[in-house]
């Protein structure tokens, strides 16, 4: 059994932000999604990803820019070294000090790829499933993020799959004497710690649609730890101290809060006011 023990604890007595009421019914919903996911034919996982599902009462914004939110969770998804990742870069400057031995990006990235080098592989169908199918995660240098969606094409963003998320080569810096040798600068460090927090905490984005869903744990996780992650998401999406990234949704706007894995039913958290019968509608967008 896997949980996040290294992880700072909170106690399962904290202040849950949507009520005590929602507190007491994710505690029956995640030990039911738990004991059915141990109950699991020999075909499926025994370990499955945990999403809380948002529903709203109005979109949250007019248009999506396809970037993932980084959610800070205090119980990790992953560590670094559990996903194969690769880089795509502006183009081949960094590649000697991101390979460089004892440096710390070094053997992060299962492979670099220079945006010319993107540009080839979006024009190959078989070189775009490859692409999708040997990384579990797709990092981009900020300076060319915005292409990269007519690059690799509706297979990585089609539903949120395998949409890339963003990073800078270098920490922003408001000193006079590098303004305009920014391109020149480069930071491991800086780049492991982006990757770090990607490869750890969760992420949204933004959806058109009245629904958001979230990963928060794994079924073998402990609940008081799964808890504590809810908790982080509703902080995070409602808490104005983080905006303009997060605090993007009023509690007012919450229209319920259900929690589920990929194959079971979405069970809940915080109930809507409106009648079961009604209610269906708010899961259409799965």
């Amino acid at each position: 059994m896997r949980h996040p023990s290294s992880q700072p604890h909170r106690s399962s007595n904290m202040a849950f932000l949507l009520g005590d009421h929602s507190r007491e019914n994710a505690k029956r919903s995640i030990k039911g999604l738990i004991a059915h996911n141990a109950e699991s034919g020999p075909d499926e996982p025994l370990r499955s990803l945990l999403y809380l599902v948002v529903n709203t009462k109005a979109p949250l914004v007019a248009k999506s820019d396809q970037t993932p939110r980084i959610i800070p969770l205090t119980n990790k998804l992953h560590k670094i070294d559990e996903k194969t990742i690769a880089l795509i870069t502006r183009d081949t400057s960094y590649r000697a000090q991101l390979v460089q031995k004892d440096s710390p990006t070094d053997d992060l990235f299962h492979e670099i790829i220079p945006y010319t080098k993107a540009k080839l592989i979006g024009h190959s169908s078989k070189a775009r499933l490859r692409l999708f199918r040997e990384n579990d995660l797709i990092i981009a240098d900020a300076r060319i993020y915005k292409h990269l969606p007519e690059v690799l094409g509706p297979q990585f963003y089609a539903r949120n799959k395998k949409v890339p998320f963003k990073i800078l080569m270098s920490r922003p810096t408001a000193d006079k004497k590098t303004h305009g040798k920014i391109d020149q600068l480069f930071d491991a460090k800086y780049v492991r710690a982006q990757v770090k927090s990607i490869v750890g905490n969760t992420s949204f984005i933004p959806p058109l649609g009245t629904c958001l869903h979230i990963a928060v744990g794994y079924t073998d996780w402990k609940v008081s730890d799964l808890l504590v992650n809810i908790n982080d998401v509703v902080s995070y999406l409602t808490d104005e101290k983080f905006r303009p990234i997060g605090g993007v949704l009023r509690m007012a706007n919450i229209h319920s809060v259900l929690i589920k894995t990929s194959n079971s039913v979405a069970l809940p958290v915080k109930e809507s006011l409106v009648a079961p019968e009604d209610d269906e509608s708010e899961l259409s967008d799965f």
